[in-house]
């Protein structure tokens, strides 16, 4: 292959950096006369994953090596990528002949040894990493040339499985976790282990410093601070110092590798990930979660783009919860011409400070100095001032997402502060809301008028009818100044975090009369970023609404989001605004809501505990102790999960799933009934003892009076027959039920009752139907992937007025349903024949159908992108 230009880390990944990495793959198998035995394949599916190349022996079509491709280097020292490399080892189980695993920007790569016994993907490196083929300011040939090298290198050490681990992962990580819980011998060991990264990465940087080794400075660990003050890595350089005896933080082995480190990557990425992922490791239900890179580099681009000009040299761009620095750290992708002065990195975390000291400072390795060098602060905001912020335009910010449930003593804290700076409550500081949006709204609190504010944000608040998200809506538009709202694809952001996020820009005291909503379409890796700076730029000139391939743009009118404050913004794509207008134009005129034909209440069984219990026969060890001893008459047909039923009908003949429902006699004591109760609670008892002793954290065990007290109390709610049930969360299957005799049904179900019989059975072949689908679908709070309904919001879902159906027609509806045995496949919509009866009311029966399926079809491709044809949920 002749390579005439080499990439940008602007480039599309799979374009332009994937298929020079392909070619010089195959280079390097031809140069070993490989070719004939192992082959390169570009995007294996591995299991539910996709690998972007894997390395596999032709005869037994098994894996020696995966490859997983970046745009930057700071990718490639990414924990979370590698932890996404290391997944297809895991996926792709026995057909793995060699578990190893790389990831690359072509620039760096690392190559990696899966081992169970080495749990961290850190301690899974192996030499020669981090390899350096170049940079792609290098003569394009010479470049490649140094890749199929390194390819080759790569592969001769996989086929004859030769990798060894790195010296880093044997006496870094060790040194780095025995000390997580001791905050001196932490710094200390950081002071010593950072001083020569830093050393290696100036040194490749062509940066003149007179430094010597740290073990130079064994015996005078003050001369090596000295050294660090020269430049002003601030985190390093405060007491206490390390002692010369101990040995574990003068390993010569360690430093040697670590400045080998900073020399290949000539950043200071690599050791903030490493430092990262040992101080965050069991505490991600914290909110610990690093910012993905490519979701921080659009931040930096469209919080320049509002802004609209560069940053003065006085002004500061500021994180106030900065965690591993990822933000900051790709702020050049919008703000190129940056000091090192223009950043302001705060985090209380105390274990983050000198990681976000090495990270922001290597930045910038010829140019940093005392009087030239980012900020770290290590303050919680409740205790910032609004004076630190007088010289801040920009705040990058990925809140902590921490339930206020959970965390209590911080939200008050944070509601407190907003009281104190506003004189008043804060406005988002309601019900059950999460620490993340008064977190905001302290900081747009902090922060002076026309200041931006970017900010990576759980998107439910913009679409769900709760208080806590209309309390939110509220304080986007009236303090926030909301400017933008950028959407995306969740394929590869915050694997970690079960709600989608949404990037949210205001600016603090602006009145816009309309909100931005620019949307990708593409995963965030395959935006050509150079192409969106370009179509951010000439927006307005030249009339298009695509910024760049997949991504594009629209405005909405501020005065219509103020309209759906109530109800949420479900109006923010092309397909919820066309969805709103389906429902505008077909339903709203001659309907009426759900809630005032029905009843509606969430199922009722699941809420005490001791489910395994309840649903006897759904633990399969505890069902074999007891199947013998339960009285038949004890059982009842049962829903727990919405999975389970897979036909339109509840009964004992569709489900397996059984309630246990002991008689009265059971609870009287001396009665045969109460023994027989006893020795099914003594089991179930005996079995729950053995799954805890398997646990880490033991939860507390309910007595065997608090087990019949459950029982006695569960046992009186049984749902009547000719109920309909809706599933609150859904994938795939428009699962709609109605039970056909009494069963006891689970919490996943909303029940549907009251009314006529007659109009339980219309109203349950109108939710069967592809038109109330839709409406869920609008209505839904997507939650990987799944269709979340909140029961307020299934009651507002709209059905013709019943009275205005013929007779006949009602039979026909009542008949279809009685027949019906599957339900609607959301990602493959077709038409049934109770769709095809109830297009008549319309006015285009024929035209209302094609609509329908079309905007079906598109909304839930849109949530759930990635759907396997195995999916049964």
């Amino acid at each position: 292959m002749t390579v005439t230009r080499l990439p940008i880390y602007d480039d599309d990944e799979v374009r332009v950096f994937h298929p020079i990495c392909e070619s010089a793959l195959n280079s390097a198998l031809e140069n070993l006369g490989l070719n004939d035995e192992f082959e390169i394949k570009h995007h294996e599916a591995v299991g539910s994953l996709e690998a972007d190349y894997v390395v596999v022996r032709k005869s037994t079509k098994k894996y020696v090596l995966f490859i997983e491709v970046k745009r930057k280097p700071a990718a490639v020292s990414s924990t979370r990528y590698r932890i996404q490399a290391q997944s297809y080892v895991q996926e792709a189980q026995s057909a793995v002949e060699k578990p190893y695993y790389a990831l690359t920007n072509l620039e760096v790569l690392d190559i990696f040894k899966y081992d169970n016994a080495r749990p961290s993907v850190t301690q899974q490196i192996i030499e020669p990493s981090t390899m350096r083929i170049g940079t792609f300011s290098d003569d394009p040939n010479t470049f490649y040339q140094n890749l199929v090298s390194a390819f080759e290198q790569v592969i001769t050490i996989v086929i004859n499985d030769l990798g060894t681990y790195k010296e880093l992962t044997g006496s870094f990580i060790p040194m780095l976790e025995n000390s997580k819980f001791e905050q001196e011998k932490w710094h200390q060991g950081l002071i010593i282990a950072g001083y020569e990264y830093i050393r290696g990465v100036l040194k490749a940087s062509n940066r003149r410093v007179t430094w010597k080794s740290a073990l130079n400075y064994k015996n005078r660990p003050n001369k090596l601070v000295e050294n660090i003050k020269s430049i002003n890595f601030s985190s390093l350089v405060i007491p206490p110092l390390p002692v010369s005896s101990d040995s574990e933080v003068w390993n010569a082995a360690m430093l040697e590798d670590l400045g080998e480190l900073g020399q290949k990557t000539m950043s200071g990425d690599a050791m903030a990930e490493l430092i990262h992922s040992i101080a965050i490791a069991g505490r991600e239900h914290e909110g610990l979660v690093p910012t993905d890179l490519e979701l921080a580099n659009i931040l930096a681009i469209l919080s320049r783009f509002t802004l609209d000009r560069d940053l003065n040299e006085e002004e500061i761009i500021c994180d106030p919860a900065a965690g591993s620095g990822n933000l900051l750290s790709s702020s050049k992708s919008g703000f190129e011409n940056i000091y090192p002065k223009q950043l302001w990195a705060n985090d209380k975390e105390l274990l983050f400070s000198e990681l976000l000291s090495i990270r922001l400072g290597l930045m910038f390795p010829s140019v940093v100095s005392p009087q030239n060098s980012p900020k770290v602060s290590d303050q919680d905001v409740v205790n910032l001032d609004i004076s630190d912020f007088d010289k801040v335009k920009v705040v990058l910010m990925n809140p902590p997402y921490v339930s206020g449930v959970k965390d209590p003593i911080t939200k008050k804290a944070v509601g407190a502060r907003i009281y104190d700076i506003k004189g008043a409550m804060a406005t988002t500081y309601i019900g059950q809301v999460g620490i993340e949006a008064p977190f905001l709204e302290l900081i747009n609190s902090l922060v002076k008028d026309e200041t931006v504010i970017s900010v990576v944000f759980p998107k439910q608040y913009l679409t769900t009818k709760g208080k806590e998200a209309h309390a939110f809506r509220r304080f986007l538009l009236d303090d926030f100044g909301l400017n933008l709202i950028f959407m995306y694809p969740r394929e590869g952001i915050f694997q970690d975090v079960i709600k989608d996020t949404v990037v949210l820009i205001g600016v603090k005291g602006a009145n816009p009369e309309k909100v931005k909503i620019i949307k990708s379409e593409i995963p965030l890796a395959n935006i050509n970023l150079t192409k969106l700076k370009q179509g951010l730029n000439t927006l307005g000139t030249n009339g298009s609404l695509s910024l760049a391939y997949g991504v594009d743009i629209r405005e909405i009118e501020v005065s219509d989001l103020e309209r759906k404050i109530e109800g949420g913004w479900r109006n923010l794509t092309v397909i919820g605004e066309s969805i709103e207008k389906w429902i505008d134009d077909s339903l709203k005129l001659n309907s009426k809501k759900l809630s005032a034909i029905h009843d509606l209440k969430r199922g009722r069984i699941g809420n005490a505990g001791a489910s395994d219990l309840l649903f006897i026969n759904t633990n399969n060890k505890f069902w074999y102790l007891v199947q013998d001893v339960v009285p038949t008459d004890w059982l009842f047909p049962a829903l727990r999960t919405v999975k389970e039923v897979d036909t339109v009908f509840l009964n004992a003949a569709t489900t397996e799933v059984r309630f246990l429902s002991p008689s009265d006699k059971a609870f009287i004591t001396g009665t045969k009934e109460y023994d027989i109760l006893e020795n099914i609670l003594d089991i179930y008892l005996r079995v729950q003892e053995a799954v805890l002793e398997n646990t880490k954290q033991r939860k507390k065990v309910k007595t065997k009076e608090d087990l019949r007290k459950i029982l006695n109390k569960e046992r009186k709610k049984i749902t009547s027959e000719n109920t309909i049930l809706i599933p609150r969360n859904i994938r795939r299957f428009a699962r709609v039920f109605i039970t056909t005799e009494k069963a006891y049904i689970s919490t996943n179900v909303i029940e549907v009752t009251g009314g006529s019989l007659q109009e339980k059975w219309i109203t349950q072949s109108w939710l069967l139907s592809i038109y109330s689908q839709l409406q869920f679908e609008g209505m839904a709070k997507d939650q990987e992937g799944t269709r979340k309904l909140e029961e307020n919001s299934i009651g507002d879902l709209l059905i013709p007025n019943l009275e205005d159906l013929e007779d006949e027609m009602i039979k026909e509806l009542i008949k279809l349903v009685e027949n019906r045995s599957e339900f609607l496949d959301l990602c493959n919509p077709t038409t049934s024949d109770i769709d095809q009866l109830w297009a008549k009311i319309f006015t285009d029966p024929s035209e209302i159908i094609t609509e329908t399926i079309t905007l079906l079809e598109e909304r839930v491709a849109e949530r759930y992108p990635e759907y396997s044809v195995d999916d049964r949920d």
